[in-house]
């Protein structure tokens, strides 16, 4: 799938919103946003070209490891790289992601 593809396909989706697309080096680079996580991917040119459009949507909404994709949160009060943070932070943001909240009664 080219960058084009993806952008569209992300656009398509009630729960995501395509950030932008820039230029990092000679690769083009989009960037999406899950909006009930907050979690932001970079897809590059290059990742996206071998990816079909269930597994890219699977990687963006948090619900699947990706190996060529980069994930950025804003958990930590600024934006991140999802793999730059501690195992505590890690671990913050997939609770979050399941949404498993609860109010315990006093």
């Amino acid at each position: 799938m080219t960058i084009n593809e993806a952008f569209a396909l992300i656009d398509a989706q009630e729960d995501m919103t395509g950030i932008g697309v820039r230029q990092d080096g000679g690769e083009i680079v989009l960037m999406a946003r899950h909006d009930p996580t907050g979690l932001i991917t970079e897809v590059t040119e290059h990742g996206a070209k071998d990816i079909q459009s269930d597994a890219l949507l699977e990687i963006l909404r948090g619900k699947r490891e990706s190996r060529v994709l980069n994930h950025m949160t804003r958990v930590v009060g600024y934006m991140a790289m999802h793999h730059n943070m501690n195992i505590s932070k890690q671990g913050e943001i997939r609770d979050r992601q399941k949404g498993n909240y609860a109010i315990e009664a006093v």
